[in-house]
């Protein structure tokens, strides 16, 4: 028995569903036949220029290994003092990478060994510890309190032409805060002053860092 034949409209509504389903498909595929592999790559990151290497041993999983070199500056006013810092770190991390879709958004944990530093100086009429001061001039130091610095991120890879990839995290390291120095170079400030400061300062350092990266990568 012949089958009856479908309306215009209804078999142009299947067609055009069936081209859509070919299509996502073969994106799915491209992307799939596109995971593995070796990559080298350059960025810029929270802990400065970086270069990393990424291996993705599947669909589902990958790693990597970001080095990092940072220099920069901090500035800040805080009870009438002036903070001038000189910033410098950055590091060697290794990342494990997962992709619960077996595509570009991943899943990232892992270390980095480094340090990030803060050294420079405070100057002004402001408080130091508990007491007014004017001319204050002093010495400040800050350091990372761990050199391996826990690490999660999440990520994504897209590919941007044969071979080229734009990669992206967002997450941040445990340093665990940070251990303060404060010396008076005008030799006015109290020693007890002094203490409350370097106390407030380490009080008030967080325990988590940032990490934000942009990466352009070549998979071979």
């Amino acid at each position: 028995m012949q089958r009856p034949a479908l309306p215009r409209r209804t078999r142009s509504r299947h067609a055009a569903t069936a081209a859509l389903a070919a299509w996502g498909a073969g994106l799915a595929g491209a992307a799939l036949a596109d995971t593995g592999g070796l990559s080298l790559g350059v960025g810029v990151s929270t802990l400065g220029a970086t270069l990393e290497a990424a291996y993705r041993m599947s669909d589902t999983f990958g790693m990597r290994v970001p080095a990092a070199y940072l220099r920069g500056s901090y500035t800040d006013t805080d009870d009438g003092i002036a903070y001038d810092l000189d910033l410098a770190g950055g590091g060697v991390g290794l990342l494990g990478d997962y992709y619960p879709a077996r595509g570009g958004f991943r899943l990232s944990g892992g270390a980095f060994v480094g340090s990030i530093d803060a050294d420079g100086g405070a100057r002004g009429d402001g408080t130091v510890g508990n007491t007014a001061y004017t001319g204050v001039d002093l010495a400040v130091g800050a350091t990372a309190r761990n050199s391996v610095m826990p690490a999660l991120a999440l990520g994504y890879d897209a590919g941007i032409g044969p071979g080229w990839i734009v990669s992206a995290d967002l997450g941040a390291l445990y340093t665990g805060g940070a251990d303060v120095a404060i010396r008076d170079r005008a030799g006015q400030v109290a020693q007890g002053d002094i203490d409350a400061e370097t106390r407030k300062r380490e009080d008030d350092a967080p325990a988590f860092y940032p990490y934000l990266k942009l990466t352009v990568a070549f998979r071979f």
